[in-house]
């Protein structure tokens, strides 16, 4: 870079040299044309050197030029690899969820609960394996304590009955109380299998209970789903069809209502309801000897002239409701019934109505109660303690 002043200072020193000796007369003209000839090849030397610099610093503005678009190239590329890389990641997982989707197969609901569903302990959805029993069901999510070769629960999370005490695990599908042991059921699809611990004094049995609706119309017993059928007066007629559409909703396949006057020996084929008003019940026989034999159905209500009696876990009266009150109550003939049986039943027709209306647009508030009594719009659990 320092070469540019020091070669044009030289020209000019040349060409003045020259000058002066041509004004003084003293150099001949040979003389004159060496210095002209010097001068200019001194300029040519310049330009030539200002173009070589020229041409460097253009060569150096290209080559960073082109080291720069190799830069944002090279930076691009990564940037490409690593966008790849995290699709390809995120495809994975994608995959891995979906497979883990594909092979989960099927799930069923387990519920653990204490004093006749008063209190919950467990409610989670098991991804159901091949040829799993009930066992394995509960098993995968809780810690056992077993007897009779492991048929038999005894505890669960350290919920054990001491030496003396007449409490006991039960279990039910779908509401239904099971007639075979843990290691002989195989549960189905959509299964409610829901465990409670509870004492069985008095009340020896509960074939049904009501907590897992819209179960057992829904996916029904053992994976058979029977026809539901919905039994009223004609004067309920417009009930039993309200809770037949809530029914269809919710996914039950096969509902139809039918006329009680019609069916009073209460003959089922598969789940029923008895949907209507005790003071017209009461006349039908069938009805009026299972409301007799409260002790021994598990429904824990009686009705009576005065009102609807709640029964406690003692098998005794509790209460009296006397006004404006319903009942929703199952029943069955002994264990593993696949065609239980429902009372949607009030005292009067608001009862009636506030009964139906449960089922209806708040099924949540019966959900883990083994009976229910309803009054002034509020869900009474049974049994009571």
């Amino acid at each position: 870079m320092k070469k540019k002043p020091l070669l044009a200072l030289l020209a000019v020193l040349l060409l003045s040299a020259a000058l002066l000796n041509g004004c003084a007369g003293g150099n001949s003209s040979k003389q004159s044309a060496n210095a002209q000839q010097q001068a200019a090849q001194v300029q040519q030397n310049t330009q030539a050197a200002n173009l070589t610099e020229k041409e460097t610093q253009k060569e150096l503005q290209d080559k960073t030029k082109e080291a720069e678009q190799s830069n944002q190239q090279s930076n691009k590329q990564e940037e490409n690899n690593a966008n790849n890389a995290a699709v390809q990641v995120a495809n994975t997982n994608t995959s891995s969820v979906s497979s883990s989707k594909k092979s989960s197969g099927k799930t069923v609901s387990l519920w653990i609960t204490k004093d006749f569903g008063k209190s919950s302990l467990l409610k989670k959805e098991i991804i159901l394996e091949k040829n799993w029993t009930v066992f394995d069901v509960l098993q995968s999510s809780a810690q056992l304590e077993t007897a009779q070769g492991g048929g038999f629960i005894t505890g669960i999370n350290g919920l054990t009955a001491e030496s003396g005490q007449k409490k006991a695990w039960m279990y039910y599908v779908n509401g239904i109380f099971a007639n075979v042991g843990v290691l002989d059921y195989l549960p189905h699809l959509g299964d409610v299998i829901w465990w409670d611990y509870h004492k069985w004094e008095s009340m020896s049995t509960f074939p049904a209970v009501i907590g897992s609706y819209p179960e057992p119309f829904l996916h029904g017993y053992k994976g058979k789903v029977k026809t539901t059928t919905i039994l009223s007066l004609s004067e309920n007629q417009e009930l039993a069809d309200k809770l037949k559409q809530v029914l269809k909703a919710k996914g039950v396949a096969s509902v139809q209502c039918q006329d009680l006057a019609k069916n009073q020996s209460l003959t089922r084929t598969g789940p029923t309801i008895v949907l209507g008003e005790w003071k017209k019940l009461r006349q039908i026989k069938s009805l009026s000897e299972l409301n007799a034999a409260y002790s021994k159905t598990g429904t824990c209500v009686h009705f009576t002239g005065k009102g609807l009696e709640i029964i406690n876990s003692s098998n005794k009266v509790a209460k009296t409701l006397t006004k404006s009150a319903g009942a929703i109550v199952a029943t069955g003939d002994g264990n593993g019934d696949e065609k239980p049986l429902w009372l949607v039943v009030g005292i009067d027709e608001a009862g009636l109505k506030q009964a139906v209306n449960i089922l209806a647009g708040h099924p949540e508030k019966i959900k883990s109660c083994y009976q229910a009594a309803v009054s002034g719009g509020k869900v009474l659990s049974l049994p009571v303690q």
